[in-house]
C-alpha cells in the first residue's frame, strides 16, 4: 500500500457558496488512499469491490453505505464497476446535536442495508439529488432536511440515534469543528476559546462539562486517532506518523499512544501485519 495519502479540501470540492455536492458516479478503476477535510457520503447502488478504511477491508456492494469523517481514511477497488451517490459536505448543513454526535463518535460508519432501509435512503438521496440539480424554492431548506433524514435513517439502523445530545451550543460546535479541521496544528485553548466567543477560562469548564475531557486529552485523542488511522492504512515509519498527526515530540508521542492503546506504534503495526497474514491463509 501506497504512502502517499491525498488530501482533498473544501476549497476544492463544493462549487460558489455551496455546502454541499451530489453525483451520481461510476468507478472502474482504483481511487488511491485519501482523506477529506469535509464529511462525505456514500451510497453503493450497483457493482462490487472493496476499500480500505481506516486499514479495514470492507466489501462494497448494492445496499453498502458509508460516512467517512474528517479524520477517516479509505481507498476504493472496483471488482465490477460501481455506481454510487456521492454527497461530500459541509458541517454547518446539519443541526448543531447532529454534527457534535458525528464529530465525537468513536464509530465507524459503515453498513451494509437491508432492502427496506435500503429503498428509503436511495429514495432521500434521489430527492436530494433533484433538488441539488434544480433551483426550487426554500432549496436550501430541503437540502438540509434531507440530510439529516439520511443519517437519523443511518444512525437509527446503528441503533444510536437516541444518543443525540440536545444542545444549543452553536458556539460550541464552531470550536469542535474547527478542533477537527485544525488538530495537527496543536491550536491552544486560548486560540479554539476565541472561535467560540468565550473567554478561556469558561470556554474550559463547558469544554469538559460536554466531552467529559479536558482540552489537552481531547486534542491528543484526536492526535492519536489519527495516528492510528495512518499506521492502519500506510506504509509508514512511527517517526511519520508521529509528526504528521501534530505531535512535536517522539518520545512524548510514543508514550502517549501506548498508554491509550497498550502498545506501542511499531508493535501495533506488527501485530496488524501478523492478523492480515493469517486472514490470507
Amino acid at each position: 500500500m501506497s504512502n502517499h495519502v491525498t488530501r482533498l479540501d473544501k476549497e476544492n470540492m463544493f462549487e460558489k457558496n455551496n455546502k454541499l455536492s451530489v453525483k451520481k458516479k461510476t468507478i472502474s478503476s482504483e481511487f488511491p488512499m485519501h482523506w477529506h477535510t469535509f464529511f462525505e457520503l456514500d451510497i453503493i447502488l450497483d457493482g462490487q469491490g472493496y476499500q480500505i478504511y481506516n486499514g479495514k477491508k470492507c466489501p462494497l456492494e448494492k445496499g453498502t453505505v458509508y460516512l467517512l469523517k474528517p479524520t477517516d481514511f479509505h481507498a476504493i477497488y472496483p471488482e465490477k464497476t460501481l455506481e454510487l451517490y456521492n454527497i461530500p459536505f459541509h458541517e454547518d448543513i446539519l443541526p448543531t446535536p447532529l454534527a457534535t454526535f458525528l464529530l465525537q463518535s468513536k464509530d465507524e460508519f459503515v453498513f451494509q442495508l437491508p432492502a427496506d432501509i435500503f429503498h428509503k435512503v436511495r429514495l432521500c438521496a434521489s430527492l436530494l439529488k433533484d433538488e441539488y440539480d434544480n433551483d426550487f424554492s426554500m432549496k436550501n431548506d430541503f437540502i438540509k432536511n434531507m440530510m439529516e433524514s439520511i443519517l437519523i435513517l443511518l444512525l437509527r439502523y446503528q441503533g444510536t440515534a437516541s444518543a443525540l445530545k440536545q444542545t444549543n451550543t452553536t458556539e460550541l460546535k464552531k470550536a469542535l469543528l474547527y478542533l477537527h479541521s485544525h488538530f495537527r496544528e496543536n491550536p491552544s485553548l486560548a486560540t479554539t476559546a476565541e472561535i467560540s466567543g468565550y473567554c478561556s477560562n469558561y470556554f474550559s469548564q463547558l469544554f469538559h462539562l460536554y466531552t467529559g475531557q479536558t482540552y489537552v486529552q481531547y486534542l491528543i485523542d484526536l492526535k492519536l486517532s489519527y495516528a492510528k488511522h495512518l499506521l492502519d492504512s500506510c506504509d509508514i515509519s512511527t517517526t511519520e506518523a508521529c509528526f504528521e498527526c501534530g505531535f512535536t515530540s517522539l518520545s512524548n508521542f510514543l508514550r502517549s499512544f501506548k498508554q491509550r492503546y497498550g502498545v506501542s506504534p511499531q508493535a501495533y503495526v506488527n501485530q496488524n501485519k501478523k492478523q492480515k497474514s493469517n486472514r490470507r491463509r
